[in-house]
């Protein structure tokens, strides 16, 4: 074999074999607003970013680095690691909070709290709403390629539309079951996780990958659309720590809103 085929062959293979994708997309809240966001997935290494936060996933692994690129903040360590810390600082909260309650509501208002945060940290609670999954036919191209539509349905109303590229073949090097964990304790309160967590939505999340989503969920819109999608080899301080950061414990990660403003309060 030439020479010049035989380093060509290695090059295409060793891109194929360890490239990556860099997803470059928008999100339009439901007040209209428009947040710019990227996606660089690589060998189970996930990184997210917008203006105020960047998340880095090692699916694997289970380590996390969480950043706040506006206050030059960053939080690492594992998921298990932090989970720990934050069931600890509303422990502390509670028992904060109890002294200032009077002695004949305490009981009451411990049970309140304690159910909060009862699921925190654990594997997504799937809706026990019946959902269906029905194809549409539509012909809308992302970045020049075509796309599957669904509607997803609960109890056969309208949660989502849905948008997917069999042409990106993201999930080799990707894990949704991971990946949704990792946002559930990062975002407790993101309802829309207890149906993507369910196996037909997992399944169907199989056949290509999301490149746009209308979310209705709960008389709310979002929408989501990934815009350019770039097959590339990352670097890997892409998935590290940003320079000038520093690094904080998960208590003060978890109270910086607080830290920049003393009349913050999470818990009213």
């Amino acid at each position: 074999m030439h020479k010049s085929v035989l380093i060509f062959l290695i090059v295409l293979f060793s891109h194929s074999a360890f490239a990556g994708w860099i997803l470059t997309g928008r999100y339009l809240d439901q007040n209209g607003k428009t947040i710019m966001q990227r996606y660089f997935i690589q060998d189970y290494n996930v990184k997210f970013e917008q203006y105020d936060i960047i998340y880095t996933f090692n699916l694997k692994t289970h380590t996390l680095i969480l950043v706040d690129p506006v206050r030059l903040l960053y939080y690492k360590g594992t998921i298990e690691k932090y989970i720990e810390g934050c069931l600890r600082q509303k422990n502390e909260r509670l028992q904060k909070l109890m002294e200032e309650i009077p002695a004949d509501q305490r009981e009451e208002y411990k049970t309140k709290y304690s159910a909060q945060f009862a699921g925190f940290g654990k594997p997504v609670q799937v809706t026990k709403d019946s959902i269906s999954i029905v194809p549409l036919d539509d012909s809308l191209k992302v970045f020049g390629k075509a796309t599957d539509k669904y509607e997803i349905r609960l109890n056969n109303r309208k949660a989502e539309e849905l948008w997917i590229s069999p042409a990106l073949l993201i999930n080799a090097q990707f894990d949704w079951r991971a990946f949704l964990y990792f946002i559930s304790v990062l975002e407790p309160d993101n309802m829309p996780l207890q149906y993507m967590a369910s196996n037909p939505y997992l399944d169907l999340l199989g056949t290509g990958f999301p490149v746009r989503r209308i979310l209705v969920f709960n008389g709310y819109r979002n929408d989501f659309q990934i815009n350019k999608a770039e097959e590339k080899v990352i670097p890997g301080y892409e998935f590290g720590i940003p320079a000038l950061c520093k690094e904080v414990p998960v208590s003060q990660w978890i109270n910086r809103d607080q830290d920049m403003n003393p009349n913050y309060d999470d818990y009213e």
